[in-house]
């Protein structure tokens, strides 16, 4: 997807609304793709914008993280709802989880996302989404590109190795949760793998254990969306692992459209293998 400065500053600033913050790194990896002059005239314009404040709470060095400055005129231009500004504690982590989306909605592969933080801020909103009730918010919750129905999945992006009780608990809630079709966990020690793993093996968990799904962040961190997710004992790139489901629901959708006597467009079910 070619992004123009524009578009830059627009995206920055979705992304800013939705997880609280965004980084100079971030920018510089998903926007700064073109000559050497172009890409600092970039920076210049999102330093230069009036949208963006560096966080004055972390000293040293250039200014790596900003928050959105709320009486600038291009903030509020669109429709979305601004979380407020993310405490620097997270930061880190949930910069984790916006490389993820961001590296699957530029290839277009899905349709609306919501965060932690702004499942948080509305409770009706949280429950009609996830399908009940429940203590633990996934980090993110993402709808894919999907033809005339949904396929929902959560993310939880685990930087330290948690208690197995957590995890336990963490498990009883998702079980609840109506409307999640997959829950996928990037993990940054095998450790971390393995203890969860551990846990929704669990007899009682054994329809939630069916769709989970589970990457390293390190290895994301190098190859991006083209790193292997671990889904019921195989291994396939991520990108493909949810371009596979689109194709399939795709294909559902055509047969549907048959019976009815309205046929789709052929590009449209190409199946690019099994999941």
């Amino acid at each position: 997807m070619e992004i123009n400065e524009s578009m830059a500053l627009a995206l920055s600033i979705k992304y800013a609304k939705k997880f609280g913050f965004i980084s100079k790194s971030f920018f510089w990896d998903h926007f700064c793709k073109k000559s050497k002059t172009n890409n600092f005239r970039y920076w210049n314009a999102f330093l230069n914008c009036g949208a963006f404040v560096p966080y004055k709470e972390l000293q040293g060095g250039a200014e790596e993280y900003y928050h959105l400055n709320l009486k600038s005129v291009l903030v509020n231009k669109d429709s979305i709802e601004p979380v407020g500004k993310r405490t620097p504690l997270y930061l880190y982590h949930d910069e984790q989880v916006m490389r993820f989306i961001y590296s699957l909605e530029s290839q277009n592969l899905i349709k609306t996302f919501w965060t932690e933080l702004e499942l948080r801020s509305n409770q009706l909103t949280s429950y009609k989404i996830l399908g009940g009730n429940t203590s633990k918010i996934p980090d993110l919750v993402f709808d894919l590109n999907c033809p005339s129905e949904i396929f929902r999945s959560a993310l939880e992006v685990e930087i330290t190795r948690k208690s197995n009780d957590r995890y336990f608990k963490s498990f009883l809630n998702y079980s609840s949760l109506s409307n999640l079709d997959f829950v996928l966990y990037g993990t940054s020690h095998e450790r971390t793998h393995l203890a969860i793993k551990s846990e929704a093996s669990k007899g009682y968990f054994g329809g939630l254990s069916k769709k989970l799904g589970f990457y390293s962040i390190s290895d994301f961190q190098s190859k991006s969306a083209s790193c292997d997710l671990e889904f019921n004992s195989r291994k396939i790139p991520i990108e493909n692992f949810f371009k596979n489901i689109i194709a399939l629901k795709a294909e559902k959708n055509e047969k549907t459209r048959e019976k009815d006597g309205t046929r789709v467009p052929s590009h449209l079910i190409k199946n690019e293998g099994s999941l």
